[in-house]
């Protein structure tokens, strides 16, 4: 069964401490809570993932908005918030993938078995809010529709590489699609699925795209590498964060998620770099 809860049916809190700074950065506020998982969308809009699988959104202030709870799904693999407007949750356990509105509300469902559809690893909404998919039973890109016929598709992906690729995590921006393969790097692919080339930065736990840049974290540092240049840099941190935490960035804000201990807002004040 499925449910929407809104923020007034929990105590979940959002702790507001006095302004803690570090460096250029201070801390604007903390999310309370235990999360597997957590992302930020361009309105600064926090979504985070609980242990038991529930989807919970927040406003820039950090107060909680609404949630989403499947308790047939699992845990899913991918949470898309690259549209505000229309977000998607990809879980493999059952091949399916879920869209929702802003109020996490479904809105659709993609069902990813079929004939043509065997194996499917990663997915994130096209521009078009249509589907891409990475199927791992043929090394094939798919671009599907709802009913799960392929618009495009691209050439079998093992034939570019010595070791078979196995895509974990996909983005579509600006008539790319950028696709992490953690045993080798970045794929980017056109919009038409063909092989544009391949960034070879192995070891990556995900990445975001910002204004051609790519940022991903590895290990317990953040680095951004400029699709232009190809030139890698560290990204400053507030503070030093754990093997297990999960870093991002949104505009001037650095959000760093440990396990049990909440996802910390830190607001950067020093010299522009990275925006979003």
């Amino acid at each position: 069964m499925k449910f929407l809860f809104t923020g007034c049916l929990f105590l979940l809190i959002v702790f507001h401490a006095p302004a803690q700074t570090t460096g250029d950065f201070s801390l604007v506020h903390t999310i309370k809570g235990t999360f597997t998982d957590f992302t930020v969308d361009d309105l600064l809009n926090v979504y985070s993932l609980s242990p038991t699988n529930t989807l919970t959104k927040y406003g820039p202030n950090g107060d909680e908005l609404f949630r989403y709870s499947n308790n047939e799904m699992g845990r899913p693999a991918t949470i898309d918030v690259a549209n505000p407007m229309n977000l998607l949750l990809f879980y493999p356990d059952y091949q399916t993938a879920i869209t929702l509105n802003r109020t996490l509300t479904e809105s659709g469902q993609f069902d990813l078995f079929g004939p043509d559809l065997l194996e499917i690893t990663a997915a994130c909404l096209s521009i078009e809010n249509k589907l891409w998919v990475f199927d791992a039973s043929n090394f094939l890109l798919k671009l599907i529709d709802e009913r799960g016929q392929a618009i495009e598709i691209s050439d079998d992906l093992s034939l570019y590489f010595d070791k078979t690729p196995v895509i974990t995590q996909m983005e579509a921006h600006k008539g790319y699609i950028y696709a992490n393969v953690p045993e080798s790097g970045i794929i980017i692919f056109d919009n038409f699925a063909q092989f544009d080339k391949e960034m070879p930065i192995p070891g990556i736990k995900h990445f975001q795209y910002s204004k051609n840049n790519l940022i991903f974290q590895r290990d317990s540092s953040l680095f951004q590498l400029d699709l232009n240049s190809l030139k890698e840099k560290p990204i400053q941190l507030p503070r030093t964060i754990t093997k297990g935490a999960i870093a991002k960035v949104k505009h001037q804000f650095v959000y760093i998620c440990d396990k049990d201990k909440g996802i910390e807002v830190w607001e950067f004040r020093g010299k522009k770099e990275v925006r979003e």
